[in-house]
């Protein structure tokens, strides 16, 4: 029933897939998800891009935030438009497909995570979340004991560890960090600039609240 289900979604996930899964993915991306979860058709059948838009975007704010646990991980996805000729052979067509295709690493996130934040929001799973819910709870429960592994962090607590590591890294010590001196850049400047590539700081305030959070914890004390 779980392969039924998911091949219910393709009409929502169309170019989300390079390589269409044959059942459930046990993580998911924002951009995936807000597909799914959107509930509003159009007349054609298609989801509203205005839903989509609203739902990912808060989607990767509570990830941001760390109210989403999530993991960084390597999606690839596959560009909306590619072609070839008539009398391509399979091998050629195989090509075409492959050569429109694109990787992208994201947020990605377990079906009991985003269930949960769900009812964290007050918001129901539609549909398609709970079959996915349900197809990935069950092949949980039905496997094999898995060995013990590391549980992965959470991206605030990835956030901080990245921040407090390079203040290290400066020569400084995290409870005791140079004030700035008027007219010139700090501690906090040369920091955020070494990590803006990293991707756990995509967005334009994710560096600020995390280094706000920090300060706020007593894990980073500016000098008097």
């Amino acid at each position: 029933m779980s392969r039924i289900k998911w091949a219910l979604v393709k009409s929502r996930l169309q170019y989300q897939f390079a390589e269409w899964p044959d059942t459930w993915p046990v993580k998911l991306s924002a951009r995936h998800l807000a597909r799914l979860q959107a509930v509003h058709v159009r007349m054609d059948g298609r989801v509203w891009s205005d839903e989509i838009k609203a739902l990912q975007a808060a989607i990767d704010d509570a990830t941001n935030a760390g109210e989403l646990p999530c993991t960084i991980e390597t999606f690839k996805f596959q560009y909306e438009a590619y072609s070839y000729p008539i009398s391509a052979s399979p091998a050629q067509q195989a090509q075409a497909r492959k050569d429109a295709c694109y990787q992208k690493d994201l947020a990605a996130i377990s079906a009991v995570d985003f269930e949960h934040w769900l009812t964290t929001q007050g918001e129901l799973p539609s549909i398609h979340i709970a079959a996915w819910v349900q197809s990935t709870t069950l092949t949980v429960d039905t496997a094999a004991p898995a060995p013990e592994t590391v549980k992965p962090v959470q991206r605030s607590a990835a956030q901080d560890a990245a921040i407090l590591k390079h203040i290290t890294t400066l020569g400084h010590s995290p409870l005791a960090v140079p004030k700035n001196t008027t007219g010139k850049a700090g501690v906090k400047f040369d920091v955020r600039n070494a990590l803006k590539k990293n991707l756990l700081f995509v967005g334009v305030s994710v560096f600020d609240r995390a280094w706000e959070r920090l300060t706020r914890n007593g894990e980073i004390v500016i000098q008097k």
